[in-house]
């Protein structure tokens, strides 16, 4: 969960949803779905950890979105990872096969990125 801001209305997702750019602690440019009428407010930002896409070395701003923070804890379930990345004050949940990477450790860099039908914006407002 993020608290974001809701930049702009790009246009229509699925199930009556809109495609909306955010914004999370002044990095923006992020995508998410969310009921119509959201733009210009403050809401939670909910994405599917399993669903995050995780680069185990920071992203280069000038070329790459995504979250730059540090791995502050590492779980290992089956054939999975699960770990906190902690960026700014809030930290994300996030899951990684074990099958292709190597295993991170706590305070290695990774960013975090997803697609905008994996992240809903809640309809309470912040």
């Amino acid at each position: 969960l993020f608290r974001a801001v809701v930049d702009e209305d790009r246009g229509p997702a699925s199930n009556d949803d809109r495609c909306y750019r955010v914004s999370i602690d002044g990095h923006s440019g992020f995508g998410a779905a969310g009921r119509p009428g959201l733009a210009g407010s403050r809401r939670v930002l909910l994405i599917r950890p399993h669903r995050l896409k995780v680069d185990l070395a920071p992203a280069d701003s000038a070329t790459q979105e995504g979250l730059n923070g540090l791995i502050q804890d590492i779980g290992y379930t089956g054939n999975a990872l699960s770990f906190g990345v902690q960026f700014g004050e809030q930290t994300l949940r996030a899951e990684l096969a074990t099958m292709n990477t190597r295993i991170p450790l706590r305070g290695d860099a990774a960013c975090l990125s997803w697609k905008p039908e994996d992240a809903h914006l809640l309809p309470e407002e912040l």
